[in-house]
């Protein structure tokens, strides 16, 4: 099942794949943003964690989506971010800027951040780099190896082009440009179900340490190592040497 936010009537709906229609079950968004202004992001995690970014005012704020429609602010992103995706466990959110604000206000935010899904604040990672042209807004999502891609919409005042899909470094933000669509207009993206979820195996037990050997105290060993003779012994013993004496002797002509 897809999952899709209506930013006119502040709705989630679910979509079915078999053909593309909103199936039964659609819900109000409750404590969300304003209609019409929030150019929503989404992304789900790992858990099934579904978190939202919008840029309403006040500010862009992430949100966490529960599975009733009622939206938690996390916290300020202090961005303007509309593309969000997820990957791994614990999940690493990373939002990207919206480009060109709006008409007149030639404000460039082509960055690629890390997002706190405690907080919500965003920190910058890098920007995107000389090979991305201007963009209004973009979807973003990782595919299944952990490989980060964009797409980027280039329709706005004074700018009617194909949308950008970018391959993107998630540790610079530095992007590669792959191609160009023919239509007009991406500003989402999905590639694949929430990738890293592996647990990490824990790491193998440390052997403990061999024994140090300790050097022999005086008198360490002695009682083992050296035989001890009883009294039934001494007396074999004496009467052995006084046999041997006595044919000693005898045999002296």
């Amino acid at each position: 099942t897809l999952w899709g936010m209506d930013d006119q009537e502040l709705r989630l709906f679910p979509i079915t794949t078999a053909n593309g229609l909103v199936i039964s079950g659609e819900r109000s968004l409750t404590n969300m943003g304003r209609v019409g202004t929030n150019d929503f992001g989404m992304t789900f995690t790992c858990d099934g964690e579904l978190f939202a970014t919008s840029l309403a005012a006040p500010e862009p704020t992430l949100y966490r989506i529960a599975p009733d429609g009622r939206a938690t602010a996390v916290g300020a992103l202090g961005a303007p971010i509309s593309a969000l995706a997820a990957w791994g466990r614990p999940a690493r959110l990373y939002g990207l800027g919206n480009g060109l604000l709006s008409d007149g206000l030639q404000v460039d935010s082509r960055t690629l951040y890390e997002i706190d899904p405690a907080s919500g604040a965003a920190s910058p990672i890098g920007t995107l780099g000389p090979e991305v042209g201007d963009y209004f807004q973009a979807g973003l999502s990782f595919d299944e190896t952990g490989q980060l891609w964009a797409i980027t919409d280039r329709r706005g005042p004074g700018l009617e082009e194909g949308s950008e899909v970018l391959l993107l470094d998630p540790s610079t933000g530095v992007a590669t440009r792959q191609g160009t669509t023919t239509q007009l207009g991406f500003e989402s993206l999905a590639v694949a179900e929430p990738g890293g979820c592996e647990e990490e195996p824990p790491p193998p037990p440390t052997p403990p340490p061999p024994p140090t050997p300790q050097p022999p105290s005086a008198g360490d060993g002695l009682v083992e190592n050296i035989p001890v003779i009883d009294r039934a012994g001494r007396a074999i013993m004496l009467l052995l040497l006084l046999l041997t004496g006595l044919l000693a002797t005898q045999r002296r002509p």
